[in-house]
């Protein structure tokens, strides 16, 4: 007999090691000539382990349950009793390993939910193999499933010591409590998620580090049929007022900026809704720099969530009424993207966040947007910059003030072409700033972000950037006034757009549009000005798109 602690150690190591042997045959079989392994294994392992620890703890919780079963059943055969359970593992670890390598060889993508859709018949499997290729890769599959299994039922024993002592019931609950704090992904706000594998600025590296057995759960929970959901209207007559809505005419008739290449700062204000925005006690520094600045005075946002706002501003896109785009970054990475159109046209870029990036998959889909530099501004960092005046961390991260003054304005460079967002966070419940002017904590947290706001943008008029920087300030959502108002309140989607800074034409300084517009239109409204061609969205476009999901 054999001690089930030891047991699940080494069942959980083995599991370990599968996931790094899958990451280097995938590597090996896929990677670009200009890509070496040497360099980049240890990062790829490193980034990749809490996936690979998420998968081995929901693999080993059967194992503990029966483990912890022989209390009760005496002389337990466990070998025999796991086995069902090994076959299954085996089964889904070679077939979901292999898959992956070989999907990606003829996609260039990770294997998920969508894939299964070619798996209902073995004629659409194999399309695109030849016929000693599908014999190989079954033969392989057969092979390593064997391998798995056998390395499984080697490492576990017939018999385990019994839980007769008292002392091994709180080791079990640990060692419970340990497991679900590796599924969850650890402690940290965010819950584990593709992101959590994503480092660098090359797709491929990310991808290799990315466990393909958890993206396919992931995007088996995420996965739902779109193209089924609210259509209202004839395909046809959707397709009309959609390329009214969008119209593939770009030629600007209003000039607003004083030149076609500016650098551009995309400030995304947390919850700033028009229901804070036009309050002229609350937000005092936005009224001043409404006087400087064009404002559009009926923009809405897609929806009440960060995660969907972000996708608007930045790929030009709807959001969908009951998911998360973010969330399905299988689906983002085929979007069109601002920030890949700039890229071509020669701008560098950088997204910057006080908070977890990982939450809601955000660095993933920030990476497969195409951002080269994700800067988080952690509360230590921060307290670096000024130790005269160290920062306390609120709930969701690092305090505005930090973000905007302390750690951008330090770093940013005189280097034209730059596109930077930041999205701010402390005005996002539980109002928790470093700032005391209202009783309400709503209102008080707002006046703490609009006074961060004017500070910030004081100073950068007085930087070198300045004259040839366009500054665009606007939300990600609205903000309920209170719990007891709904979020499909026209006023909760009422949100700020402000264009200011030295790019911008003197004549429209003061200006206000007051056109209908959406967070959507924002990229092409740009992209005009640049003179950059978009593509327009068509509702037949989102049709074809979508249905596969």
């Amino acid at each position: 007999m054999k001690s089930w602690i030891g047991f699940l150690i080494r069942l959980f190591t083995l599991l370990i090691l599968a996931s790094a042997v899958q990451k280097f045959a995938f590597f090996i079989v896929n990677h670009p000539e200009e890509v070496h392994l040497f360099p980049h294994f240890t990062e790829i392992f490193f980034h990749g382990l809490r996936m690979d620890i998420a998968v081995a703890c929901y693999v080993t919780t059967i194992p503990l349950v029966v483990a912890t079963a022989t209390h009760w059943i005496k002389k337990m055969d466990l070998r025999r009793w796991l086995t069902p359970y090994y076959i299954i593992v085996a089964i889904i670890f070679s077939t979901i390993g292999i898959a992956d390598g070989v999907v990606y060889i003829h996609w260039g993508c990770k294997i998920d939910a969508c894939e299964l859709m070619y798996a209902r018949r073995l004629s659409d499997v194999t399309a695109n193999l030849r016929g000693l290729e599908s014999i190989g890769l079954l033969l392989f599959t057969v092979v390593t499933c064997f391998l798995m299994f056998w390395a499984m039922q080697w490492l576990t024993p017939r018999h385990l010591k019994g839980f007769g002592r008292i002392w091994h019931w709180p080791v079990v609950a640990s060692a419970a409590g340990l497991m679900f704090l590796g599924m969850r992904g650890g402690v940290s706000q965010s819950t584990m998620n593709p992101s959590y594998a994503y480092f660098s600025t090359q797709a491929f590296l990310n991808h290799t580090a990315l466990n393909p057995v958890f993206n396919m759960s992931h995007s088996l929970l995420k996965s739902q049929n779109y193209a089924t959901q609210f259509q209202f209207y004839d395909i046809s007559e959707a397709d009309r007022d959609m390329r009214e809505a969008y119209p593939c005419d770009t030629n600007v008739t209003t000039k607003l900026l004083s030149l076609t290449r500016p650098d551009i700062l995309m400030i995304v204000v947390e919850g700033f809704g028009n229901t804070f925005a036009d309050d002229s006690v609350i937000a005092s520094q936005f009224h001043r720099l409404r006087q400087e600045g064009l404002e559009f005075t009926s923009c809405h946002a897609n929806s009440f969530r960060t995660d969907r706002g972000i996708i608007a501003l930045l790929n030009g896109w709807p959001s969908l009424p009951t998911t998360s785009l973010m969330k399905r970054t299988d689906i983002c990475r085929r979007l069109p993207s601002l920030i890949h159109v700039l890229s071509r046209n020669e701008y560098m870029n950088s997204f910057w966040y006080g908070g977890d990036v990982d939450f809601t998959n955000m660095r993933q889909y920030l990476q497969e947007t195409g951002f080269d530099r994700i800067q988080e501004v952690s509360p230590q960092h921060s307290k670096a910059n000024h130790k005269d005046k160290p920062q306390k961390k609120q709930h969701w991260g690092t305090p505005d003030e930090d973000i905007l003054t302390t750690n951008y304005l330090k770093i940013r460079r005189n280097k034209k072409h730059r596109f930077d967002m930041i999205l701010t966070l402390s005005s996002h419940e539980p109002w928790d700033v470093p700032f005391k002017k209202f009783d309400d904590e709503r209102q008080n947290s707002f006046a703490y972000t609009d006074s961060c706001l004017g500070i910030f943008i004081d100073k950068l008029q007085h930087t070198s950037t300045w004259s040839h920087t366009l500054v665009i300030i606007t939300a990600d959502h609205g903000c309920c006034i209170s719990h007891h108002q709904p979020v499909s309140d026209v006023e909760v989607s009422h949100i700020p757009l402000l264009l200011t800074g030295g790019a911008l034409c003197n004549e429209m300084r003061g200006q206000r549009i007051c056109t209908m517009m959406n967070q959507s239109d924002i990229v092409a409204t740009l992209m005009a000005q640049l003179h950059i061609q978009c593509t327009p969205i068509r509702h037949a476009h989102i049709q074809k798109r979508v249905q596969l999901y």
